[in-house]
């Protein structure tokens, strides 16, 4: 069985060791620990990831007070928290025998539905359930021996109940026993009165038995009827559904023929006053202009208008989930490495998304960039790429936690851009994320590789209009689809695919995102205690870190677009061939491998306090950095870039049509 266990920020080190070493002395392995900010959100996305990678889970905190688990796993599973009576009880025997008030910890009785309390010492109890093949359990920060002692025994029954009993060895056969003969018994003869008694009694039960036959009979009979009259109305309901389906299909299809129509009619007629004014002027529409309309530089500062572009939910709602990146394959949202053309080969969707590295060195070394002019907007958004009609009818392949599918290329391109952006996007950018997004899936689908990507329905009408407009417009390079990654916010420049994941694409360089500072994401911290950091980085780099915590970590923004590419550890890495000092891992490994993505991305700062014994990381930009800036294109198509010049802008030197 694999087990693993969920540490949220916060929690108590001494109940987490305490609770790895009950699980070792069981016989399991090391735990593989996760770590996750104290939220119940994040808990219940690393729940639901988890659930899929192991038997048994195990989240250590997090139980008392504003009881982040508990809301995590109803959230996580679907199961509503319901009041305990066991656990109410357990609570109030405790806090009179403490003397404490039991009302405050009233809250602490509330359980996901179908848990069980496991009580122990403590004020507190813990918290198991099974949901679906997943052994959930959940402990509050302070652990003390008794809750310890019981868990180990639920450690062991989970254990036992899931090895297979062993067969029972086969064993020679006894040899028969003759029974002996029975005495013969000396039978009374029935009276008169005896016999017409058990005459009556058997024709009773012949009659009761009729009548119940009959009765059953009559109730299969309008059990039969009644599931063909249902079947029959599932049928029509069904033709009715596929018949609204086609018609919504087809209003699709001929609203986008519409558009194209009219923009090829509004474009003839130009033409004809072109021609009438002009003679000798050429038919061909005119390009857009991939140069400044005017030498006066844009603004970096957006319009008062567009201050707040994206409007953020008031504090008592659910903010909208960000924008992620997820243009390549990203379980648990995660960015997977890209192989360049050259290297493609096709690879079956097991295997791993990416192998913990060693510091990769990269050839090439940010040392400054030259600033490149920016490319004025042209304000035109006529003559440009429309959609093509046949792109309606392709299928393209996807990937989800489901395993691999195909839909429809208008219902998949509008599902992942409406979990991507929720719509809030200008309309441009909108149209320049569906090219980027349908180039992206044509560009694996022709390699034999299906994408991972997350879907969300109920899409807004800015999204389908959108689509429509745009569906069946790529961006190329060379004259073949380019893949065309995006995510949230960069730093202010993105980065490289070389200097992320080895690959080099000749469109996918670091360019200029100056908008980006207006993004929400645009700027995090994060801190962590000086003790934990040393506890991972032993724990994932074996690096024992001593010494003043101040010199432990060397940041280099050698990547382009100045994100981190090197980062130097110190201390004493012990191995095989000996114990030697300081080591180098990327900027990309630190916030996957040792932070597992606690931080937004790889382009960040190290700050050491003395005084709290803690370190604070900010963060620049969210995402892999990599590609197109999804709040990058919402602001530029807010200065007035059409989504053909966005596209040009974040990917060097691709075609749009």
């Amino acid at each position: 069985m694999k087990l693993m266990v969920l540490k949220p920020e916060g929690s108590s080190y001494q109940m987490y060791d305490a609770i790895c070493e009950k699980i070792v002395s069981v016989g399991f392995d090391d735990p593989l620990t996760v770590y996750c900010k104290a939220d119940p959100n994040e808990i219940a996305k690393q729940m639901r990831l988890l659930s899929k990678k192991c038997d048994i889970l195990i989240v250590t905190g997090e139980m008392g007070g504003q009881g982040c688990a508990r809301l995590a796993a109803s959230a996580a599973f679907g199961h509503s928290l319901a009041f305990s009576d066991k656990a109410w009880e357990h609570i109030q025997r405790k806090c009179t025998f403490s003397g404490l008030d039991a009302a405050e910890f009233k809250n602490c009785a509330k359980l996901p539905q179908y848990s069980m309390p496991v009580t122990g010492s403590g004020i507190i109890p813990a918290c198991f359930s099974v949901n679906d093949d997943l052994a959930l359990l959940m402990f509050d920060e302070k652990l003390d021996q008794k809750l310890l002692e019981r868990f180990e025994s639920l450690l062991l029954t989970l254990c036992s109940s899931a090895e297979p009993e062993p067969e029972p060895e086969p064993t020679a056969l006894p040899a028969p026993v003759k029974p002996a003969a029975k005495p013969a018994v000396k039978r009374r003869k029935p009276s008169a009165s005896q016999a017409a008694r058990a005459k009556s009694r058997r024709k009773y039960i012949k009659r009761t038995r009729r009548n119940a036959m009959i009765l059953i009979g009559f109730i299969v009979f309008s059990a039969v009827l009644i599931i063909a009259a249902a079947c029959s109305l599932l049928s029509d309901i069904a033709e009715n559904s596929n018949d609204d389906k086609d018609i919504k299909k087809a209003s699709v299809t001929v609203a986008a023929d519409s558009k194209v129509k009219d923009k090829s009619d509004k474009k003839d007629k130009e033409k004809e006053d072109v021609q009438e004014k002009k003679p000798q002027s050429s038919s061909k529409p005119a390009e857009p202009a991939s140069e400044p309309a005017s030498s006066a530089p844009v603004s970096s500062e957006a319009p008062a208008s567009s201050a707040a572009p994206i409007q953020q939910p008031a504090p008592s709602e659910a903010p909208p989930p960000p924008p992620v990146e997820s243009a390549a394959p990203q379980p648990s949202y995660a960015e997977v490495p890209i192989t360049p053309p050259a290297e493609q080969t096709q690879s079956s969707q097991s295997e791993e998304v990416y192998q913990p590295e060693e510091h990769v060195t990269m050839e090439y070394i940010y040392t400054g960039e030259e600033e490149e002019e920016d490319a004025q907007p042209s304000g035109n958004t006529q003559g440009l790429p429309t959609a093509d009609r046949d792109a309606f009818d392709e299928k393209l392949s996807y990937t989800t936690d489901r395993g691999t599918k195909r839909m429809n290329a208008y219902d998949l391109v509008c599902q992942i851009l409406m979990n991507e952006t929720n719509g809030l996007f200008e309309h441009e950018a909108l149209k320049a994320h569906a090219v980027a997004t349908y180039s992206m899936l044509k560009y694996n689908n022709e390699r034999g590789t299906a994408p991972s990507v997350l879907l969300k329905s109920n899409v807004t009408e800015s999204i389908e209009d959108a689509v429509s407009e745009v569906l069946g417009v790529a961006a190329y390079y060379d004259g073949e689809y380019a893949n065309t990654v995006y995510h949230s916010t960069s730093s202010g420049k993105t980065t490289s695919s070389e200097s992320v994941w080895g690959g080099a694409f000749p469109y996918l360089v670091s360019v200029k995102s100056k908008y980006d500072d207006q993004s929400p994401y645009y700027e995090t911290s994060y801190t962590v205690d000086s003790d934990k950091l040393a506890r991972l980085v032993d724990r994932v780099y074996g690096i024992e870190l001593d010494g003043d915590p101040d010199d432990w970590f060397e940041i280099k923004h050698d990547a382009p677009g100045g994100y981190v590419g090197t980062v130097i550890i110190g201390g004493e890495t012990h191995g095989q061939g000996g114990t030697w000092g300081r080591k180098e891992i990327t900027g990309r490994s630190f916030r996957e491998n040792l932070l597992s993505y606690s931080i937004r991305s790889h382009c960040f700062d190290i700050e050491y306090d003395e005084d709290e014994d803690r370190f604070f990381i900010t963060t620049y930009g969210y995402g892999h950095g990599v590609g197109m800036s999804q709040y990058g294109a919402h602001f530029m198509a807010q200065q007035g870039y059409n989504y053909v010049e966005i596209l040009e802008h974040y990917y060097t030197g691709v075609e749009v049509y």
